[in-house]
C-alpha cells in the first residue's frame, strides 16, 4: 500500500488561512436554531471512512459555530449508492461521502476511474485530477445533475481481490464468479480478465459468498474487514486495480443557500476530513491486515502486467463506443511519468 499521508496536497491551506478570519466573523450574535443536513455513505460504522465523515461533521459543526450539523448515515443505511446519490441531486439527501467512480452514472466522463489499471498510480491519478479535463468533469455535474464536488482528496487504498479460491495469475480467474457494483465498467474490466461478474449491492455480498452464489469480490482492504467479508473467503490478492478515491457531493441549491461564509465553512471542512481519512487510513488498514491474517486470511502477490494489457483494449473499445468523451484515455495516459 502506498503510504500519502502528505495527501492533504495543499489543497486546503490558503483557504485554511482565510477560515480564520471567516470564523471569527460567526459569533452569538448570529446564532440560531442549526440546520442539520444528512450525508449517506455506503461504508460501515467504524471504517477509515466513517471515522472521516464523522470529522467532517464534527469540523462543520465547530467552525459553523453550531450553525450546521451534519448526521452522518453509515452501512448504506440511506440507499444504495446509485439512490443515495440520485436522493442528492433531487435534494432528498444532503451529501454523499464515496467513491468517486460512482458519477459515472450522471457524467460518462467518470467512468475513468472504473477502468481497472487505468491509473498507474497514485501519482498519475492526482496530475489527471488537477487538470482542467478534470476541472469540466466536475463542472458538468453541477450543471446538469445538482451535485457539487466539494472535496475528491480522500485517497484510499488500491481495491483488492477477495477470493473463496487462491489467485496466483491471471488464468486462475477463469469462471470466477467476482462480485461487482452495479457499473456497466466494473463488469467489462472483470469480463477481460477471464472472470465470470456478479453484479450485486455491497449489502448482498457477504450471504453471496457464504451461499456460493459468488467465489470472489473486490474492494479495498477497510471494507473487507470492515464487512467481515474475510469470515467467508480465505483470499486477498493484490490486483490493485483500482484507485478511486473518496469525495464529497452536497446538493448544489442546498449549497447556495447558506452564506459565502458558511459555503467556505463546508468545502474546507470535506477537504479537512478527507486528510483526516489519509491520515488515518494505512495505519487502521495495517491493524486490518495484521487481524485478518490472525483469523487466517492468505495474502497473495501477482504479477500485474497481464491484467494491464487486457484492460488496456478494452478501454480503448469502449471509447470508440462512445462511452466517454474522445480522446479521454489517450490524454490520461499521456499524463503518466
Amino acid at each position: 500500500m502506498q503510504r500519502r499521508t502528505h495527501l492533504a496536497l495543499g489543497l486546503g491551506l490558503g483557504v485554511t488561512m482565510a477560515l480564520g478570519a471567516t470564523l471569527a466573523d460567526i459569533g452569538p450574535a448570529q446564532a440560531q436554531s442549526p440546520i442539520t443536513l444528512t450525508m449517506g455513505m455506503s461504508e460501515p460504522s467504524g471504517t477509515p471512512s466513517h471515522l472521516a465523515a464523522e470529522r467532517i461533521a464534527e469540523l462543520v459543526e465547530e467552525r459553523s459555530g453550531g450553525q450546521i450539523k451534519i448526521d452522518v448515515f453509515p452501512g448504506g443505511a440511506l440507499g444504495s449508492v446509485a439512490s443515495t446519490i440520485e436522493n442528492v441531486t433531487m435534494g432528498t439527501v444532503d451529501l454523499y461521502w464515496g467513491g468517486i467512480s460512482w458519477y459515472e452514472k450522471f457524467q460518462p466522463d467518470f467512468k475513468i476511474f472504473s477502468i481497472g489499471w487505468g491509473f498507474l498510480d497514485v501519482d498519475h491519478m492526482l496530475k489527471f485530477m488537477a487538470t482542467d479535463r478534470f476541472a469540466e468533469m466536475k463542472d458538468s455535474l453541477v450543471e446538469e445533475r445538482n451535485l457539487r464536488m466539494i472535496s475528491n482528496t480522500g485517497i484510499r487504498s488500491p481495491r483488492l481481490l477477495l477470493s473463496k479460491k487462491p489467485v496466483h495469475s491471471i488464468d486462475d480467474l477463469v469462471g470466477l464468479r467476482v462480485r461487482v457494483p452495479d457499473q456497466p465498467i466494473y463488469l467489462k474490466t472483470w469480463e477481460a480478465v477471464g472472470a465470470s461478474p456478479v453484479r450485486l449491492d455491497i449489502g448482498e455480498v457477504y450471504l453471496a459468498l457464504r451461499q456460493g452464489i459468488a467465489d470472489a469480490m473486490e474492494n479495498p482492504i477497510e471494507n473487507i474487514y470492515g464487512n467481515a467479508f474475510y469470515e467467508v473467503a480465505d483470499y486477498v490478492i493484490y490486483t490493485n486495480h483500482l484507485l478511486n478515491p473518496y469525495s464529497v457531493v452536497i446538493n448544489e441549491q442546498r449549497f447556495q443557500s447558506f452564506t459565502p461564509e458558511l459555503q467556505e465553512i463546508l468545502v474546507q471542512s470535506a477537504i479537512d476530513g478527507s486528510a483526516y481519512y489519509v491520515e488515518i487510513r494505512d495505519e487502521l488498514e495495517a491493524q486490518n491486515k495484521a487481524d485478518m491474517e490472525a483469523f487466517g486470511t492468505k495474502f497473495i502477490e501477482v504479477d500485474l502486467r497481464p491484467f494491464m494489457e487486457r484492460t488496456r483494449v478494452v478501454a480503448q473499445e469502449l471509447e470508440a463506443a462512445g462511452e466517454w468523451s474522445p480522446g479521454l484515455f489517450d490524454y490520461v495516459a499521456s499524463l503518466a511519468d
